[in-house]
């Protein structure tokens, strides 16, 4: 009798975590201690109206910029009926919006590696694979980690300064940028699980 309460109360436990991992979706505030207050953004992108016209929603922006915020890999569950998928996001450091001139803001961007190709970047933000490589993911969080690490809940999150590339407002994914190694300088801590 004491072994089935024990295996009863060890399952519920047991669930009740893989609840908890599957319906929780992580923000920046999970890792609010990352975040500087006095952050940095210089920029001169831009809305560009000719690149966007005829293009549906997507919208593009011409220029360039560089941000200070928190790069996190983690996984991602926007509804119960499409699979859980994981991604690169980068949050800026301030809280508010980044207001560009134009009027566009933003509070988060997703990395993608092919996002002038609108099937690629939607098949790979959909999928259980953003073609990151383990070279690749090792200069981002250091030799410690490796891409099989992405399954501690919550992800893993370091400090990152940004250059922003073909920068796109895309359908579904909010803000989106070209994922290259070479755009992200990272410093301090690696963070891991929320």
């Amino acid at each position: 009798m004491k072994i089935f309460i024990f295996t009863y109360i060890f399952v519920c436990i047991f669930v009740l975590k893989s609840f908890a991992f599957y319906s929780e979706t992580v923000s920046r505030n999970d890792f609010q201690e990352l975040f500087n207050q006095k952050g940095e953004f210089t920029s001169s992108l831009k809305y560009d109206a000719d690149k966007s016209a005829g293009s549906g929603f997507r919208k593009y922006f011409s220029g360039s910029g560089n941000i200070s915020g928190v790069l996190v890999y983690h996984y991602y569950l926007e509804d119960i009926s499409i699979p859980g998928k994981w991604r690169l996001i980068f949050y800026p450091d301030k809280q508010e919006r980044i207001i560009l001139t134009d009027g566009y803001g933003f509070d988060a961007i997703t990395l993608l590696k092919n996002i002038n190709n609108p099937a690629e970047s939607m098949s790979g933000i959909l999928s259980d694979n953003i073609n990151i490589t383990d070279e690749e993911f090792k200069k981002i969080f250091g030799d410690k980690y490796g891409k099989e690490d992405r399954y501690i809940i919550g992800g893993i999150a370091v400090r990152a300064e940004l250059d922003i590339h073909n920068l796109q407002l895309v359908d579904e994914l909010g803000y989106a940028s070209k994922f290259d190694i070479s755009y992200i300088k990272t410093a301090g801590k690696i963070k891991n699980g929320i």
